[in-house]
Parts: C-alpha cells; structure tokens; sequence
C-alpha cells in the first residue's frame, strides 16, 4: 500500500501523456519491428508514423522509460473505443480516429513502473483483449 501514491500519479501522467501525444493511434506499421497482431512490444522509445519500437526490450531498469506499442488483434471501428490496462489499472476509454485503430503507442512514465513484473492488455469497448505483453523492471 505504500507505493501507491508514486503508481497513482503515474497512471495519472499516463493518461495526460497519452491524451496530450493525441493517443497516437493510427492504422500504420507492416515492418519486421512492430509486433505481430495481439501483442505488445516495449522498448526505449518508437516511431510515431510506423510504430516500430526501438531497441526492444523485456527487462528494464527501474527509472529508465519505456515505450509500448500494442498491435491489435482486431481493427477498433472508427468513433468506437479501446482501453489499455497495466496491472489491472485501466486509463481512461480511448476512442479510435477516424481511420481506425489498428495500433496503440505509448511511453509510460519511470515512476509508474515500479521493480517487478508488469502485464500490459488493451480491450476493446466489449472487453475482448485485443494485445497483451509483460516487462519486467529490475
């Protein structure tokens, strides 16, 4: 309970970043660096155009950024909704552009991301899982 205050901002600044970087949720990518359909790559950062993450990674240390890019497994409908989830906490609805959603890109800020294993899900309005992946941070 008592990292608590540290994992609240976090996601609080999660959720401005993502809402600030316009959610950076476009229907690119189709190169050997994003992930297949249903997963999510981490990284130290990624492409905005392409979603191609740089210098991929599962293990990183605690104060280091993290990129994530998440490949849906199902294109999310233009005006419809898709949510991403770590460890259980979920940031607030995204909804799709007007082309659609095919991929999701984010960097999540050091202090969120305490040492230990992290499970990242992105779920549709419905609640089906459309990517999923985990890190660790040391």
């Amino acid at each position: 309970m008592q990292g608590w205050p540290v994992r609240s901002v976090g996601l609080i600044v999660l959720v401005g970043l993502a809402i600030s970087v316009g959610l950076l949720l476009w229907r690119n990518g189709g190169s050997s660096n994003v992930p297949p359909a249903g997963s999510v790559w981490f990284g130290s950062s990624f492409d905005a155009k392409s979603f191609e993450i740089r210098d991929r990674a599962d293990s990183f240390t605690s104060g280091a950024p993290v990129a994530l890019v998440a490949h849906l497994s199902e294109t999310v409908p233009a005006g419809y909704a898709a949510t991403i989830d770590i460890d259980g906490r979920s940031t607030p609805t995204t909804v799709a552009p007007s082309a659609g959603m095919d991929f999701y890109g984010v960097v999540i800020p050091s202090a969120f991301l305490t040492p230990g294993i992290h499970h990242v899900r992105v779920f549709d309005i419905g609640g089906n899982e459309l990517a999923s992946g985990s890190l660790t941070v040391g």
